[in-house]
């Protein structure tokens, strides 16, 4: 299931995606001629000049088209789709499990990505897949997603061919839990992407034997298959994540926060750095101060393994290795593009959310558990009006004085006076 958000200034990219994708069919095809029985691709799929939406059903071509024309439309959706709406992504799941009956699934979310992150400019907040056509460009919201979607639009694998989604805090949101929508295995970027994203052709040619593909097989060939497309681009990144294993590195992550109380200063001048001083494997440019502000991604592993390293004392080398383990254990594959010497393979490549939150925190209010009613009215309250949505699970907290997960640990570092007005959600 692709849901290709073309409706902003990626839709050329998009029209050569869906071209890479009926070319990739047909090499497929030549591979193994039972391929229409086994696999199906289906986008939905929305532009914003040429007008062409709705649903299509991937079909063979034998050469590359590079027409503007799409092909395959098994559906029209009428007026103008919201894509920026939950919504229409659980409508557009719920028809392709009805109308497609299979025993897996994989959803591919196309378009721009925000992370955990906010801006200046009230774009990218916390989303993926941005409708220009609809007022203020609607996108979907991290946590949008999971209030509006349910268990009965789960999948086995999520993939997000978008910028800036790797993160840990995707990883855990988005985690297999009962009642909720989840999905096994995760497939994102904690970096920018090339605006042609994915390869499709390169990425269905490579798929193997459907028949015993597994989501986590699926989900290195997806990393493989960027990095076949993109090892000599400095700094294009691909990891793939088993989700199931979230729970267990949230637990080990939050055993280790409450051990550094008393390392702020330390961590941030020696581990994490700041402004143009950045020690730690990130995944942005340091030298800017909004990228500070707005999106400062690092690498969990490298970090843990900067924490480590620095000897603090018995207690937190333990924690540390627990959570190295669990980061291990969690990352499948993962891949660096050009001259990172420091990357490896399987353990690094998740990123997560660590500010120089001395100056940037005030800020960063975007970084929060609030649902959305109470982010919007917080938001209301202390700043100008502030349309977005909360409910990232990660920051989650219990104010009874006591640091016990990453989130309480930022809120204790940077807000130590425990006061609303300086960032929203639980205290410390």
């Amino acid at each position: 299931m692709i849901y290709m958000d073309a409706d902003n200034n990626l839709e050329n990219a998009s029209i050569e995606d869906f071209h890479e994708m009926s070319y990739g069919l047909y090499q497929k095809w030549l591979d193994d001629y039972q391929i229409d029985r086994k696999f199906a691709i289906v986008v939905q799929y929305d532009d914003y000049f040429r007008k062409q939406q709705g649903r299509y059903e991937i079909q063979k071509s034998s050469f590359f088209d590079e027409s503007s024309t799409l092909t395959g439309k098994i559906e029209g959706t009428g007026n103008e789709v919201d894509m920026g709406s939950a919504q229409t992504l659980k409508d557009f799941i719920n028809f392709c499990k009805e109308e497609y009956p299979s025993e897996h699934y994989a959803l591919f979310l196309w378009n721009h990505g925000g992370g955990v992150r906010s801006s200046s400019d009230e774009i990218f907040d916390r989303a993926i897949c941005w409708d220009e056509s609809t007022e203020d460009g609607d996108p979907l919201y991290t946590g949008e997603i999971s209030d509006v979607l349910t268990e009965d639009e789960s999948v086995d694998l999520i993939a997000m061919d978008a910028c800036l989604m790797g993160m840990a805090e995707i990883a855990y949101q988005y985690r297999p839990k009962e009642g909720a929508f989840g999905s096994q295995i995760i497939t994102f970027s904690p970096a920018t992407e090339a605006g042609d994203g994915y390869e499709y052709d390169h990425l269905i040619s490579s798929l193997g034997d459907l028949e015993t593909l597994t989501a986590e097989e699926l989900g290195n060939k997806i990393v493989r298959s960027y990095e076949a497309s993109y090892e000599d681009r400095q700094g294009e990144t691909q990891t793939a994540v088993d989700l199931t294993k979230m729970e267990n590195l949230k637990a080990a992550w939050d055993a280790l926060a409450s051990e550094l109380t008393g390392l702020k200063d330390d961590i941030g001048e020696n581990v994490r750095g700041s402004g143009e001083e950045v020690y730690a494997l990130h995944y942005f440019q340091e030298g800017y101060a909004y990228q500070w502000n707005d999106y400062a991604i690092f690498d969990l592993y490298d970090v843990v393994l900067s924490i480590r390293d620095r000897d603090y004392s018995a207690v937190v080398n333990e924690r540390c290795d627990d959570l190295l383990d669990s980061v291990d254990d969690a990352v499948i594959t993962s891949f660096y593009g050009g001259d990172e010497d420091d990357f490896e393979d399987g353990k690094n490549g998740l990123g997560f959310f660590f500010p120089d939150g001395d100056t940037t925190w005030s800020d960063q209010y975007f970084y929060t558990s609030l649902d959305n009613d109470q982010f919007i009215l917080w938001a209301d309250e202390n700043r100008s009006s502030w349309d977005g949505y909360g409910n990232i699970e990660m920051c989650d907290g219990d104010d009874d004085h006591v640091v016990e997960s990453w989130f309480e640990l930022l809120q204790y570092w940077y807000n130590p006076t425990r006061d609303e007005t300086v960032h929203p959600g639980p205290m410390w």
